[in-house]
């Protein structure tokens, strides 16, 4: 009877040990669970929002592009386009490369360092390009108000001397004259070529800005020639009363051109460096484009490398339940036994 009841003190104490060990592994296998699943749970926050701030960057670089490229061509609105979208690329750029203490993200993992290497490079570029063209910006809308006046100045001038040239041919004017009103013509084209040419902010924008300063002196020197006589350049003064005021007039519309000549000389370099950082951020983009979409791909391989994580969460969940049905049969077998 004694040994009977050894038997079953013992048995009892080994049920107590398994199932407190059982209860052990539950606990444990519970708290791994939880911290695993805690653990996806916020890298997985953190891949989204790495995705997303690198999503942002894509279409950013392609703006940048854009308002780089207007804003050298004057349109005012496209400065603040610019100037917005260089700030954005620059915060949510920060919020990789340093992290976000809002949001608790951490910077761009050490595996991504390659990555980020080469986008930081070419981002350097397209942001000290696009500063150059905002520190422009005043220089820019003002020779182009500049040059949209001349647009539709220079034309009536060549109207005005059109009339001029009829009424000399009317007044039956010597024939020099008569082709000198003439070249004023052509001559006030060329001028409003060169002024396109500045403009353009290609590579003879200075030598058309020269150009410009030069064929505006001459027209200056012709009309006022015109006006008083020259004998040196063998102009004559003109006497017929009505051409006399057409030639007035014209020397009124002249007057903003000539204004106009130092101005255009003196910012055409400037022009010219604007439209080349324009260009080189339109050349910059492309490969910025092309870098951040690695990066990108970098981030949601990341993401997509976590399964190990995944399924080391299935594994506990299954210990887990494993336990508590081991704990049930135990418990079973003792309740049985007790009988």
């Amino acid at each position: 009877m004694m040994k009977k009841f050894d038997t079953q003190i013992f048995s009892a104490m080994r049920s107590n040990r398994t199932i407190t060990g059982l209860f052990a592994a539950l606990v444990l296998s519970l708290l791994l669970l939880f911290v695993n699943f805690l653990y996806l749970n916020i890298q997985s926050g953190y891949d989204t929002e790495y995705i997303g701030h690198a999503g942002e960057l894509r279409v950013l670089s392609q703006q940048i592009s854009k308002s780089a490229s207007e804003a050298a061509t004057g349109t005012p609105e496209a400065f603040g386009q610019l100037l917005d979208a260089r700030n954005d690329f620059q915060r949510r750029w920060d919020y990789l490369t340093l992290g976000r203490s809002e949001t608790g993200l951490p910077s761009a993992p050490a595996v991504l360092d390659q990555q980020v290497a080469q986008v930081q490079g070419n981002w350097n570029r397209v942001r000290t390009n696009a500063d150059e063209i905002l520190a422009s910006q005043r220089t820019v809308l003002s020779l182009n108000e500049v040059a949209l006046t001349l647009s539709d100045t220079i034309p009536q001038l060549q109207v005005e001397y059109e009339e001029v040239v009829d009424l000399l041919i009317i007044g039956q004017a010597p024939a020099d004259q008569v082709a000198i009103a003439q070249r004023q013509s052509l001559l006030g084209e060329r001028i409003l070529n060169s002024v396109n040419r500045v403009l353009a902010g290609e590579e003879d924008a200075v030598m058309a800005a020269d150009s410009f300063g030069r064929d505006a002196s001459l027209f200056g020197r012709v009309l006022l020639g015109m006006l008083e006589g020259n004998a040196t350049m063998g102009i004559s003064q003109v006497t017929d009363p009505q051409v006399v005021v057409r030639l007035n007039e014209i020397a009124d519309l002249f007057r903003f051109v000539s204004d106009s000549v130092d101005e255009i000389l003196l910012t055409s370099p400037e022009l010219y460096q604007v439209s080349l950082a324009a260009n080189q951020i339109f050349a910059d983009s492309q490969l910025l484009l092309e870098n951040v979409s690695t990066l990108t791909m970098g981030f949601e391989a990341r993401s997509d490398a976590r399964w190990i994580n995944t399924l080391f969460g299935y594994f506990l969940g299954i210990v887990a339940l494993a336990c508590i049905l081991l704990i049930g049969v135990q418990m079973t077998r003792d309740s049985a036994s007790a009988r």
